[in-house]
């Protein structure tokens, strides 16, 4: 029988540091996430990854950037199977070696624009998409130690200050990242160019693995035996309740948690089947410079970094049902303008400009459903098993938009890049993306029934009992 919660194991603990100790621990992590978010925020959100690969494989890339997705999201999933092992390790040393190895595998990124450098695109693509497994793993395998580590280092009087103030420093670093990127590929880069960008990424993944060596290093959360306290209900006198293996079944026995979980699935796979392909459809279907096509992407961190404090407001004042309803509608309404976006340098409408507003209400919408889907998930996870909740749920999600990513490429290498309809040719991506935009605000409408502990329906009466 899975072991039930105990509130004399479950209940937080904290390190014994003293003031200027926990103020280093404090200033240290937040400076190594600062350093460490600049390579997946190029990678992601601004879209390097995409742009070396269409440097690589011109327009048959469409594939090979759903893939790429596809490592970056799916290498959550092995966040669920190492959870377990947290409890019993010693968080701190267990991030340092696992970030140090992510760190070491980025340096082979750099093999792909030298392959293309050298006339091999073909197999800079695979040695890129080999390198950026290997990265990505590693980093989500040491990224399990995270949060357990900030638990002891972090007062929970002052964890929403901690938590406003690192995303404060994310989002300003990342802006000035790919600014300074825009600044240094220009209009049409060259494999040089990407390397020049790629090298110091993977310098701050160095640092980072330095700062996080001086944390302080707890000892292991798992208690030993003398401490576990009385065998739960249904267990053999003197059986361990301590973290095992089938505890990574419990969420899953949780409805009202499915229910939520597949909910936010079905949000991520409508916004995976077509954000990915932003940078593709500016770069290649409209024509946009590499240096403009980052400056439009920097929108959504820009608007994502002027939304997230009055987001955890309104999901505080209002709940999380009406977030989700609002930042959803935002991000429909982003997709929709990428969809009437114009071919760049032709149109009364300026391309640039309705780029950038498109990816600054995507990047809006996108933090409004972040955060109502934390605030939610936080609420729902026991204690005991916050770490398991956490690392499911996002493994789910990471997964399902990595498989669809992949899959929508696959499907839009294969179409043809225009459909003829009643009044000419249209661009594949133009229906793509009104169609999923239609699509979200179709998903939207089940957060009418959704049950939601604690918060009433956005509107009229809902059926079902909240339990």
């Amino acid at each position: 029988m899975t072991p039930l919660p105990d509130p004399a194991i479950d209940a937080p603990r904290d390190l014994p540091l003293d003031g200027p100790r926990r103020r280093r621990a404090i200033r240290d992590s937040i400076i190594a996430q600062m350093m460490g978010i600049i390579f997946p925020t190029l990678m992601r959100q601004a879209g390097l990854v995409s742009l070396v690969l269409i440097a690589l494989a011109g327009e048959q890339s469409e594939l090979a950037i759903g893939v790429a997705f596809l490592i970056m999201q799916g290498a959550m999933l092995v966040r669920v199977f190492v959870a377990p092992l947290i409890d019993g390790v010693r968080a701190q040393r267990f991030m340092v070696r696992w970030i140090g190895v992510s760190a070491a595998c980025s340096t082979l990124l750099l093999t792909g624009p030298l392959l293309g450098w050298l006339g091999q695109p073909q197999l800079g693509v695979i040695a890129f998409l080999g390198a950026l497994l290997a990265c990505f793993l590693a980093m989500e395998v040491g990224g399990t130690a995270w949060f357990p580590l900030l638990h002891y280092i972090v007062p929970a009087p002052i964890r929403g200050r901690y938590f406003g103030s690192m995303r404060r420093a994310w989002q300003l670093t990342s802006l000035v990242a790919v600014f300074l990127c825009a600044q240094v590929l220009g209009d049409d880069p060259g494999y040089g160019r990407f390397a020049a960008v790629l090298a110091p990424a993977v310098l701050l993944q160095m640092g980072r693995v330095w700062f996080y060596s001086r944390l302080p290093d707890p000892p292991p959360a798992d208690p030993p035996p003398a401490d576990m306290g009385p065998a739960a209900p249904g267990q053999a006198a003197g059986a361990a309740t301590r973290y095992e293996w089938r505890d990574i079944l419990v969420p899953l026995r949780d409805r009202p948690f499915v229910q939520f979980v597949t909910f936010v699935l079905q949000v991520s796979i409508v916004q995976y089947a077509a954000v990915p392909f932003v940078v593709p459809f500016l770069r290649t279907e409209l024509a946009f410079p590499a240096s403009t096509t980052l400056y439009s992407t920097a929108g959504f961190g820009l608007g994502s970094a002027l939304t997230l404090t009055a987001w955890g407001r309104l999901a505080d004042r209002r709940g999380t049902r009406f977030v989700f309803l609002l930042g959803g509608l935002v991000a429909a309404g982003a997709l929709s303008l990428v969809a009437v976006t114009p071919h760049y340098g032709s149109g009364p409408v300026p391309a640039a400009p309705c780029a950038v507003a498109a990816m600054l209400l995507a990047g809006a919408g996108t933090a409004g459903v972040g955060i109502a889907y934390t605030v939610r998930l936080m609420r729902m996870a026991p204690q005991r098993r916050m770490a398991t909740y956490l690392n499911l749920s996002q493994a789910g999600i990471g997964l399902t938009a990595g498989l669809v990513t992949a899959s929508m490429g696959a499907l839009l290498e294969a179409l043809p890049p225009t459909v003829a309809l009643g009044g000419g040719p249209v661009l594949t991506f133009r229906l793509l993306f009104a169609a999923v935009g239609a699509g979200l605000l179709l998903v939207l409408v089940r957060l009418r029934r959704l049950p939601l502990q604690g918060e009433p329906p956005i509107w009229g009466r809902s059926r079902r009992r909240h339990p």
